[in-house]
Protein backbone atom coordinates (compact mmCIF):
# COMPACT_ATOMS: atom_id res chain seq x y z
CA UNK A 1 0.00 0.00 0.00
CA UNK A 2 1.54 3.28 -1.17
CA UNK A 3 1.54 6.43 0.96
CA UNK A 4 -1.87 8.04 0.56
CA UNK A 5 -1.43 11.31 2.47
CA UNK A 6 1.57 13.47 3.30
CA UNK A 7 -0.36 15.56 5.82
CA UNK A 8 -0.14 14.18 9.34
CA UNK A 9 -2.91 14.32 11.91
CA UNK A 10 -2.22 16.69 14.79
CA UNK A 11 -2.59 16.25 18.52
CA UNK A 12 -6.02 15.87 20.06
CA UNK A 13 -7.16 18.90 22.04
CA UNK A 14 -9.58 18.07 24.86
CA UNK A 15 -12.18 20.79 25.48
CA UNK A 16 -14.10 20.62 28.75
CA UNK A 17 -17.18 22.30 27.23
CA UNK A 18 -17.23 19.79 24.38
CA UNK A 19 -16.94 16.91 26.84
CA UNK A 20 -19.88 18.28 28.78
CA UNK A 21 -21.99 18.39 25.62
CA UNK A 22 -21.09 14.78 24.79
CA UNK A 23 -22.00 13.71 28.33
CA UNK A 24 -25.32 15.55 28.22
CA UNK A 25 -26.26 13.77 24.97
CA UNK A 26 -25.61 10.26 26.31
CA UNK A 27 -28.51 7.86 25.84
CA UNK A 28 -29.57 6.97 29.37
CA UNK A 29 -31.41 3.81 28.28
CA UNK A 30 -28.10 2.15 27.36
CA UNK A 31 -26.49 -0.39 29.67
CA UNK A 32 -23.26 0.19 31.55
CA UNK A 33 -20.06 -1.63 30.64
CA UNK A 34 -17.61 -3.64 32.76
CA UNK A 35 -16.75 -0.54 34.83
CA UNK A 36 -20.40 -0.34 36.03
CA UNK A 37 -20.63 3.40 35.32
CA UNK A 38 -24.13 3.98 33.98
CA UNK A 39 -24.69 6.65 31.29
CA UNK A 40 -27.54 8.10 33.37
CA UNK A 41 -25.05 8.93 36.15
CA UNK A 42 -22.59 10.44 33.67
CA UNK A 43 -25.30 12.54 32.06
CA UNK A 44 -26.67 13.95 35.31
CA UNK A 45 -23.19 14.89 36.57
CA UNK A 46 -21.95 16.15 33.20
CA UNK A 47 -20.94 19.63 34.35
CA UNK A 48 -18.93 18.38 37.33
CA UNK A 49 -17.47 15.15 35.98
CA UNK A 50 -16.26 16.76 32.73
CA UNK A 51 -13.42 18.42 34.71
CA UNK A 52 -11.69 15.23 36.00
CA UNK A 53 -12.49 13.39 32.77
CA UNK A 54 -10.63 16.05 30.80
CA UNK A 55 -7.52 15.44 32.92
CA UNK A 56 -7.84 11.65 32.65
CA UNK A 57 -8.29 11.77 28.87
CA UNK A 58 -5.35 14.12 28.38
CA UNK A 59 -3.16 11.79 30.46
CA UNK A 60 -4.33 8.74 28.51
CA UNK A 61 -3.57 10.43 25.17
CA UNK A 62 -0.21 11.89 26.17
CA UNK A 63 1.03 8.58 27.61
CA UNK A 64 -0.50 6.45 24.84
CA UNK A 65 -2.11 4.19 27.42
CA UNK A 66 -5.60 2.78 27.82
CA UNK A 67 -6.85 1.41 31.20
CA UNK A 68 -7.67 -2.29 31.42
CA UNK A 69 -11.40 -1.80 32.02
CA UNK A 70 -11.58 0.33 28.86
CA UNK A 71 -10.25 -2.63 26.87
CA UNK A 72 -12.69 -5.27 27.99
CA UNK A 73 -16.26 -6.06 26.99
CA UNK A 74 -19.23 -7.89 28.43
CA UNK A 75 -20.92 -9.93 25.71
CA UNK A 76 -24.61 -10.59 26.25
CA UNK A 77 -26.51 -12.99 23.94
CA UNK A 78 -29.88 -11.67 22.73
CA UNK A 79 -32.38 -14.20 21.37
CA UNK A 80 -33.41 -13.51 17.76
CA UNK A 81 -35.80 -16.32 16.84
CA UNK A 82 -36.28 -20.05 16.87
CA UNK A 83 -35.10 -22.65 19.37
CA UNK A 84 -33.66 -20.99 22.49
CA UNK A 85 -31.31 -23.95 23.02
CA UNK A 86 -29.53 -23.28 19.71
CA UNK A 87 -26.54 -20.88 20.12
CA UNK A 88 -26.88 -19.79 16.49
CA UNK A 89 -30.28 -18.24 17.26
CA UNK A 90 -28.70 -15.58 19.48
CA UNK A 91 -27.11 -12.26 18.53
CA UNK A 92 -24.15 -11.20 20.68
CA UNK A 93 -24.30 -7.64 22.04
CA UNK A 94 -20.98 -6.23 23.26
CA UNK A 95 -21.08 -3.76 26.15
CA UNK A 96 -17.99 -1.60 26.64
CA UNK A 97 -17.01 1.21 28.99
CA UNK A 98 -19.23 4.31 28.71
CA UNK A 99 -16.34 6.52 29.87
CA UNK A 100 -14.05 5.16 27.16
CA UNK A 101 -16.77 5.77 24.57
CA UNK A 102 -16.61 9.49 25.37
CA UNK A 103 -12.88 9.61 24.59
CA UNK A 104 -13.49 7.41 21.55
CA UNK A 105 -15.97 10.02 20.31
CA UNK A 106 -13.31 12.73 20.56
CA UNK A 107 -10.69 10.58 18.78
CA UNK A 108 -13.19 9.49 16.12
CA UNK A 109 -14.11 13.10 15.30
CA UNK A 110 -10.40 13.90 14.88
CA UNK A 111 -9.83 10.94 12.55
CA UNK A 112 -12.98 11.51 10.47
CA UNK A 113 -12.16 15.22 10.03
CA UNK A 114 -8.64 14.35 8.87
CA UNK A 115 -9.94 11.76 6.38
CA UNK A 116 -12.65 14.10 5.04
CA UNK A 117 -10.47 17.21 4.82
CA UNK A 118 -7.90 15.31 2.78
CA UNK A 119 -10.42 13.47 0.61
CA UNK A 120 -9.19 10.07 1.76
CA UNK A 121 -12.47 8.17 2.12
CA UNK A 122 -13.36 6.11 -0.94
CA UNK A 123 -16.42 7.36 -2.83
CA UNK A 124 -17.52 3.72 -3.07
CA UNK A 125 -18.14 3.55 0.69
CA UNK A 126 -21.60 4.49 1.99
CA UNK A 127 -21.48 2.93 5.47
CA UNK A 128 -20.98 4.88 8.73
CA UNK A 129 -20.49 8.16 6.87
CA UNK A 130 -22.34 11.44 7.30
CA UNK A 131 -24.69 12.13 4.40
CA UNK A 132 -24.46 8.56 3.15
CA UNK A 133 -26.65 5.56 3.87
CA UNK A 134 -28.21 2.37 2.50
CA UNK A 135 -30.45 4.66 0.42
CA UNK A 136 -27.58 6.51 -1.27
CA UNK A 137 -25.86 3.20 -1.97
CA UNK A 138 -28.95 1.74 -3.64
CA UNK A 139 -29.85 4.90 -5.57
CA UNK A 140 -26.34 5.21 -6.98
CA UNK A 141 -26.07 1.60 -8.12
CA UNK A 142 -29.64 1.35 -9.44
CA UNK A 143 -29.16 4.52 -11.48
CA UNK A 144 -26.02 3.00 -13.00
CA UNK A 145 -27.75 -0.29 -13.76
CA UNK A 146 -30.80 1.44 -15.27
CA UNK A 147 -28.58 3.43 -17.62
CA UNK A 148 -26.88 0.23 -18.84
CA UNK A 149 -30.23 -1.48 -19.46
CA UNK A 150 -31.62 1.63 -21.22
CA UNK A 151 -28.62 1.53 -23.58
CA UNK A 152 -29.53 -2.03 -24.53
CA UNK A 153 -26.75 -3.87 -22.70
CA UNK A 154 -26.82 -6.35 -19.82
CA UNK A 155 -25.28 -6.45 -16.34
CA UNK A 156 -23.45 -9.11 -14.36
CA UNK A 157 -23.38 -8.43 -10.61
CA UNK A 158 -21.24 -10.23 -8.03
CA UNK A 159 -22.57 -10.02 -4.48
CA UNK A 160 -19.59 -10.66 -2.22
CA UNK A 161 -19.72 -12.03 1.30
CA UNK A 162 -16.89 -11.49 3.81
CA UNK A 163 -16.46 -14.09 6.52
CA UNK A 164 -16.66 -12.37 9.92
CA UNK A 165 -15.29 -9.17 8.42
CA UNK A 166 -15.21 -7.08 11.60
CA UNK A 167 -13.70 -9.92 13.65
CA UNK A 168 -10.83 -10.76 11.28
CA UNK A 169 -9.30 -7.28 10.97
CA UNK A 170 -5.59 -7.60 11.73
CA UNK A 171 -4.52 -4.96 14.27
CA UNK A 172 -1.03 -4.84 12.77
CA UNK A 173 -2.32 -4.24 9.27
CA UNK A 174 -4.93 -1.74 10.45
CA UNK A 175 -2.31 0.39 12.21
CA UNK A 176 -0.11 0.19 9.11
CA UNK A 177 -2.93 1.49 6.92
CA UNK A 178 -3.75 4.27 9.40
CA UNK A 179 -0.14 5.47 9.27
CA UNK A 180 -0.28 5.54 5.47
CA UNK A 181 -3.31 7.83 5.67
CA UNK A 182 -1.36 10.28 7.82
CA UNK A 183 -2.84 9.16 11.15
CA UNK A 184 0.21 9.15 13.38
CA UNK A 185 1.64 10.44 16.64
CA UNK A 186 -0.66 10.73 19.62
CA UNK A 187 -3.75 9.40 17.86
CA UNK A 188 -2.08 6.34 16.35
CA UNK A 189 -0.38 5.41 19.63
CA UNK A 190 -3.62 5.72 21.56
CA UNK A 191 -5.48 3.53 19.03
CA UNK A 192 -2.63 1.01 19.30
CA UNK A 193 -3.11 0.91 23.09
CA UNK A 194 -6.90 0.76 22.66
CA UNK A 195 -6.61 -2.37 20.48
CA UNK A 196 -3.84 -4.10 22.45
CA UNK A 197 -4.58 -6.93 24.91
CA UNK A 198 -8.35 -6.60 24.67
CA UNK A 199 -10.50 -9.14 26.50
CA UNK A 200 -14.16 -10.12 26.57
CA UNK A 201 -16.40 -12.35 28.63
CA UNK A 202 -19.96 -13.62 28.32
CA UNK A 203 -22.40 -12.36 30.94
CA UNK A 204 -25.80 -14.02 31.40
CA UNK A 205 -28.16 -13.09 34.25
CA UNK A 206 -25.32 -11.72 36.35
CA UNK A 207 -23.05 -14.74 35.88
CA UNK A 208 -19.83 -14.18 33.91
CA UNK A 209 -17.52 -16.54 32.10
CA UNK A 210 -13.74 -16.39 32.26
CA UNK A 211 -12.31 -13.53 30.21
CA UNK A 212 -10.67 -14.49 26.94
CA UNK A 213 -8.18 -12.55 24.82
CA UNK A 214 -9.25 -10.77 21.63
CA UNK A 215 -6.33 -10.83 19.21
CA UNK A 216 -7.97 -9.42 16.09
CA UNK A 217 -10.98 -7.49 14.88
CA UNK A 218 -12.30 -3.99 15.54
CA UNK A 219 -14.09 -3.72 18.92
CA UNK A 220 -17.78 -4.21 18.37
CA UNK A 221 -20.00 -2.13 20.61
CA UNK A 222 -17.42 0.65 20.54
CA UNK A 223 -17.67 4.14 19.00
CA UNK A 224 -14.33 3.90 17.24
CA UNK A 225 -14.79 0.41 15.75
CA UNK A 226 -16.82 1.33 12.63
CA UNK A 227 -14.47 4.07 11.43
CA UNK A 228 -11.47 1.80 12.00
CA UNK A 229 -13.11 -0.79 9.75
CA UNK A 230 -13.76 1.83 7.07
CA UNK A 231 -10.06 2.72 7.08
CA UNK A 232 -9.10 -0.94 6.84
CA UNK A 233 -11.31 -1.66 3.81
CA UNK A 234 -10.86 1.79 2.22
CA UNK A 235 -8.32 0.70 -0.42
CA UNK A 236 -10.34 -2.26 -1.74
CA UNK A 237 -12.02 -0.26 -4.57
CA UNK A 238 -8.55 0.72 -5.84
CA UNK A 239 -7.87 -2.91 -6.74
CA UNK A 240 -10.65 -3.19 -9.34
CA UNK A 241 -11.56 -1.65 -12.68
CA UNK A 242 -15.29 -2.39 -12.47
CA UNK A 243 -17.61 -0.30 -10.29
CA UNK A 244 -17.63 -1.55 -6.69
CA UNK A 245 -20.19 -0.42 -4.12
CA UNK A 246 -19.71 -0.74 -0.36
CA UNK A 247 -21.82 -0.35 2.74
CA UNK A 248 -19.28 -1.22 5.45
CA UNK A 249 -18.50 -4.86 4.50
CA UNK A 250 -21.58 -5.37 2.29
CA UNK A 251 -20.05 -5.26 -1.16
CA UNK A 252 -21.10 -5.76 -4.75
CA UNK A 253 -19.13 -5.40 -7.96
CA UNK A 254 -20.68 -5.28 -11.42
CA UNK A 255 -19.81 -5.02 -15.10
CA UNK A 256 -21.51 -4.06 -18.34
CA UNK A 257 -22.04 -7.01 -20.69
CA UNK A 258 -22.22 -5.53 -24.18
CA UNK A 259 -25.06 -7.08 -26.21
CA UNK A 260 -26.26 -4.00 -28.13
CA UNK A 261 -24.10 -4.02 -31.27
CA UNK A 262 -25.24 -0.46 -32.08
CA UNK A 263 -23.59 0.86 -28.91
CA UNK A 264 -20.27 1.76 -30.56
CA UNK A 265 -19.02 3.48 -27.40
CA UNK A 266 -18.53 0.07 -25.76
CA UNK A 267 -17.48 -1.87 -28.86
CA UNK A 268 -14.67 -4.23 -28.04
CA UNK A 269 -15.27 -4.05 -24.26
CA UNK A 270 -15.22 -7.49 -22.66
CA UNK A 271 -17.24 -7.10 -19.47
CA UNK A 272 -16.93 -10.76 -18.55
CA UNK A 273 -13.14 -10.67 -18.68
CA UNK A 274 -13.01 -7.42 -16.69
CA UNK A 275 -15.29 -8.73 -13.95
CA UNK A 276 -13.46 -12.07 -13.66
CA UNK A 277 -10.15 -10.23 -13.39
CA UNK A 278 -11.58 -8.01 -10.64
CA UNK A 279 -12.90 -11.00 -8.69
CA UNK A 280 -9.39 -12.43 -8.74
CA UNK A 281 -7.99 -9.10 -7.54
CA UNK A 282 -10.38 -8.78 -4.58
CA UNK A 283 -9.48 -12.35 -3.62
CA UNK A 284 -5.78 -11.40 -3.70
CA UNK A 285 -6.57 -8.29 -1.61
CA UNK A 286 -8.30 -10.45 1.00
CA UNK A 287 -5.39 -12.87 1.18
CA UNK A 288 -2.86 -10.03 1.47
CA UNK A 289 -4.67 -8.36 4.38
CA UNK A 290 -5.67 -11.62 6.14
CA UNK A 291 -9.37 -11.36 5.34
CA UNK A 292 -11.58 -14.13 3.95
CA UNK A 293 -14.54 -14.40 1.61
CA UNK A 294 -17.37 -16.87 2.13
CA UNK A 295 -17.08 -17.99 -1.49
CA UNK A 296 -20.01 -20.36 -1.03
CA UNK A 297 -22.22 -17.37 -0.15
CA UNK A 298 -20.93 -15.07 -2.91
CA UNK A 299 -23.58 -14.93 -5.65
CA UNK A 300 -23.79 -13.88 -9.29
CA UNK A 301 -26.83 -12.18 -10.80
CA UNK A 302 -27.35 -11.76 -14.55
CA UNK A 303 -29.68 -8.94 -15.63
CA UNK A 304 -30.87 -8.43 -19.22
CA UNK A 305 -32.89 -10.48 -21.70
CA UNK A 306 -29.89 -11.18 -23.94
CA UNK A 307 -27.51 -11.81 -21.07
CA UNK A 308 -25.24 -14.75 -21.97
CA UNK A 309 -25.04 -15.65 -18.27
CA UNK A 310 -21.31 -16.06 -18.08
CA UNK A 311 -19.73 -18.25 -15.42
CA UNK A 312 -17.42 -16.67 -12.83
CA UNK A 313 -15.20 -18.08 -10.11
CA UNK A 314 -13.26 -17.07 -7.01
CA UNK A 315 -10.35 -19.07 -5.68
CA UNK A 316 -11.10 -21.86 -8.14
CA UNK A 317 -14.72 -22.17 -6.99
CA UNK A 318 -17.55 -21.41 -9.41
CA UNK A 319 -19.92 -18.78 -8.04
CA UNK A 320 -23.55 -19.73 -7.66
CA UNK A 321 -26.14 -17.87 -9.74
CA UNK A 322 -29.13 -16.22 -8.06
CA UNK A 323 -32.31 -14.73 -9.53
CA UNK A 324 -33.05 -12.53 -6.48
CA UNK A 325 -30.85 -11.12 -3.73
CA UNK A 326 -31.54 -9.14 -0.56
CA UNK A 327 -29.51 -5.97 -1.00
CA UNK A 328 -29.41 -3.63 2.03
CA UNK A 329 -33.01 -4.44 2.91
CA UNK A 330 -34.33 -4.33 -0.68
CA UNK A 331 -34.88 -7.40 -2.85
CA UNK A 332 -33.18 -7.07 -6.24
CA UNK A 333 -34.18 -9.58 -8.94
CA UNK A 334 -32.90 -10.34 -12.43
CA UNK A 335 -35.96 -9.00 -14.27
CA UNK A 336 -34.92 -6.03 -16.45
CA UNK A 337 -38.41 -4.49 -16.73
CA UNK A 338 -40.54 -3.74 -19.82
CA UNK A 339 -39.16 -4.69 -23.23
CA UNK A 340 -37.18 -2.00 -25.04
CA UNK A 341 -37.80 -1.31 -28.78
CA UNK A 342 -34.22 -2.03 -29.96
Amino acid sequence: MDIQCDRQIGEVQICRASLQKILEKLKVNKSCGPDNLHPHLLQKTARTISVPLKLIFEKSLSDGECPDDWRTANVTPIHKKGDRTEPGNYRPVSLTSQVCKILETVVREKIVKHMKDNGLFSNSQHGFREGRSCLTNLLETLEHWTKIIDEGDCIDIAYLDFRKAFDLVSHKHLLHKMSKYGISGQVLEWVRAFLKDRTQRVVIRGSASEACNVTSGVPQGSVLGPVLFLIFINDLPLEVLSPLSLFADDSKIFSRIVTNKKNSKWAGFDGREALQRDLMEVQKWAEKWKMEFNVGKCKMMHIGRKNPKNVYSMGGTELETTSAERDLGVTIDDQPGPARPW
